[in-house]
């Protein structure tokens, strides 16, 4: 308790130095928890833009293209009755939709998007959208019913409801089509890409204008335990056979993910660069605390303390500083976490305008960073091991010092 007290004392002592020393610290806990929170939660930024964009499971043609704005339509399938049963049994929602990159026209001006030809009674289910911010309304199911364009080409194109438009595809049997169609609403539905280049038309509409007869190039699903996908997968490869490929959130994301893990080990390298900073900070402050205090010292020790007992109490005047430097960093980086963990962070505005409207990385309209009480623990205890390891040197030498000639010593 006696050595407590000494360390705390002396904590005080040199306040402003002992402050200096740990905003080190500070920033390397900082950076740790909110790197880490970042790297998190643009991993969940992914996983929930893959799924908002194709569910938890999709069915596609076998060699169908992963990335970008090629959708071929001269491989689609049929699903039978069978195949239909296995997916009520198996999922909690899915729905069939054909995918195709037509032209869509508007005077002058064109520009290729990608269209999804949707059921309107399942997709709802599989594609929530309650998030969606729409002007005007969803096109009806009947022919000339209308199409709903995204935002971006909205503003590509300068289109509002009520507008029309001539959309040209490439039909499933080679041969162009076209038909002209009113746009009944423009909307943000939070998944960037297709915000970027999407159009929707109602299948009774779509499978006219691609002649696709009721074929599909995907069917989307949702399933109880989103973990469970690839388990999933291999069952349905087994059902539906080689006339398909069968892709899940996590095979789709696998790249990116690489990319988070890199993000992450960044972030924590940045982090103990600061604390190795720290440290050094650390030891030359209880360095020069030993030698502004040598004849305290040999008074404590002429008194009885034990060498054990010098080292010690500059290890728990270390321990301190990492202790309270770790929890002000700590606080710092759980409340920026926290605050965007509940509020979320605008990623249109950050790379919105940059994006390139033909990829498809998929990016989620808002970040929520990842808010993880046990790494704010981990960053207070890290950092209070580093600050009592960068003691122990300093500790050392000063638990050496002779009591008489620390005694006699001058100030």
């Amino acid at each position: 308790m006696l050595i407590l007290k000494l360390a705390t004392r002396n904590l005080f002592r040199q306040l402003g130095r002992n402050a200096l020393s740990m905003v080190s610290i500070i920033m390397g806990v900082l950076v740790i928890i909110a790197g880490r929170g970042m790297a998190n939660g643009l991993d969940e930024n992914v996983y929930r833009a893959q799924i908002h964009d194709a569910g938890h499971v999709v069915v596609v043609p076998p060699d169908y293209p992963k990335f970008g704005i090629d959708h071929p339509i001269d491989t689609l399938y049929t699903l039978s009755d069978a195949d239909r049963s296995w997916l009520d049994a198996n999922t909690t929602e899915w729905t069939e939709r054909i995918v195709a990159a037509p032209r869509i026209i508007k005077g002058l001006d064109s520009t290729r998007v990608r269209l999804v030809g949707y059921d309107p009674e399942s997709d709802a289910a599989v594609f929530p959208r309650e998030n969606w911010e729409m002007t005007g309304s969803l096109p009806e199911n009947t022919p000339g019913g209308g199409v709903l364009v995204g935002s971006g080409v909205a503003r590509l194109l300068n289109l509002s409801p009520g507008e029309v438009i001539v959309v040209e595809v490439r039909t499933a049997d080679g041969a162009l089509n076209a038909i002209q169609l009113p746009v009944t609403g423009v909307v943000d539905t939070g998944a960037m890409f297709f915000d970027n280049v999407g159009v929707m038309l109602p299948r009774n509409e779509a499978d006219p204008l691609l002649l696709s007869t009721g074929r599909s190039s995907h069917v989307h699903g949702r399933i109880k335990d989103r973990d469970a996908a690839p388990s999933w997968a291999t069952q349905a490869e087994t059902q539906l056979g080689d006339r398909v490929q069968v892709r899940t959130w996590l095979s789709s994301t696998e790249a990116l993910i690489e990319v988070g893990e890199m993000r992450r080990t960044m972030f924590s390298f940045m982090g103990v660069a600061l604390l190795i900073m720290a440290a050094a900070g650390i030891a030359n402050t209880v360095l020069m605390a030993t030698f502004e205090r040598v004849r305290e010292i040999g008074t404590m020790r002429a008194l009885g303390m034990t060498r054990g007992g010098v080292i010690t109490m500059f290890a728990t005047e270390g321990a301190w500083m990492g202790l309270v430097g770790g929890a002000i960093g700590a606080a710092m980086g759980g409340a920026l976490t926290w605050y965007y963990n509940v509020n979320g962070l605008d990623m249109m505005a950050l790379v919105g305008a940059k994006a390139d409207l033909t990829s498809d990385y998929p990016v989620d309209a808002t970040l929520y960073l990842d808010f993880s009480p046990p790494t704010l623990i981990v960053g207070v205890v890290v950092a209070v091991i580093v600050a009592v390891l960068a003691s122990l040197y300093p500790a050392s030498l000063a638990s050496h010092m002779q009591p008489a000639d620390a005694v006699r010593a001058e100030q």
